[in-house]
This record gives C-alpha cells, sequence and structure tokens, in this order.
C-alpha cells in the first residue's frame, strides 16, 4: 500500500508561478520556480491593454529563457 500524500515533493520540470496584481495603467508580476528565497517583481506599464498584455507575456518568456 502506497502513501497518497508525499511531504517531500521535488517536480521533475521546472515550474514558473506567476502572481499578477492588475490595475488600469500597469500590472505588477511576481515570478518564481521555487529555486529562489524572493520572487521576481516585474512591473509592465502600457495604456493599450493589448500592449500590457504582449509586454507580460515578453516577460515570462525572457524570464523562462533566463532561468533554464
Amino acid at each position: 500500500m502506497l502513501a497518497t500524500l508525499s511531504n517531500d515533493f521535488t517536480a521533475e520540470k521546472v515550474v514558473l508561478a506567476v502572481a499578477l496584481e492588475l490595475s488600469n495603467g500597469c500590472w505588477k508580476m511576481g515570478l518564481s520556480d521555487g529555486r529562489r528565497a524572493r520572487p521576481t517583481v516585474i512591473t509592465v506599464s502600457d495604456e493599450q491593454p493589448h500592449a500590457r498584455l504582449m509586454a507580460a507575456v515578453k516577460v515570462i518568456q525572457e524570464i523562462l529563457m533566463k532561468w533554464l
């Protein structure tokens, strides 16, 4: 019989967690992969929502490339 809950969990793949704080003109993003003591906090600003979304996606892609 195997335990269904394990306290010692190590992911096989790197997982990037993203937390968003949204407002009308800027988004604050917290990014963490669980290996760093503190999350990286980045702010993206733009008046146009689509441009703000594209900037956020670009930041996520850059962090993934940097941390892998």
